[in-house]
């Protein structure tokens, strides 16, 4: 959720992500602003197992969500599209943990391994396997 722009991401299991929102400042309610969808992997498990495994920037309006069919997907919110898709998981990613001002993240999955990825370059580095 960002309570200051009053915007809150939902994602669904089957990897549909749903941004709500004020239209304005005087607006009570909140209206489905984006839906975003990976129309490329529909078919390959795309959703979410759990609430840890997405992170969202919204000073940059970046999401990272990990997959449940292990991928990492880096969405830009003001223009709906996937920017990376990060590959190395064999399966479930179950937590996400993003340090923005660093561009890197940590990805923890069922296999047991949790990988460092560097997100401008797409590099990664298997820490525990």
């Amino acid at each position: 959720a960002d309570w200051e722009q009053q915007r809150v991401l939902c994602c669904l299991e089957d990897g549909t992500l749903y941004l709500w929102g004020r239209t304005s400042a005087t607006d009570e309610s909140l209206h489905l602003l984006r839906v975003m969808q990976d129309e490329k992997n529909a078919g390959d498990r795309p959703g979410v197992s759990s609430k840890e495994a997405v992170a969202a920037d919204w000073s940059q309006g970046k999401v990272l969500l990990g997959t449940m069919a292990g991928r990492l997907l880096l969405w830009d919110l003001l223009s709906g599209k996937i920017l990376r898709v990060f590959r190395g998981h064999r399966s479930c990613i179950d937590v996400v943990r993003v340090c923005w001002q660093r561009s890197e993240a940590l990805s923890a999955c069922r296999d047991r391994v949790i990988r460092f990825w560097k997100m401008e370059t797409g590099e990664c580095s298997l820490l525990r396997g």
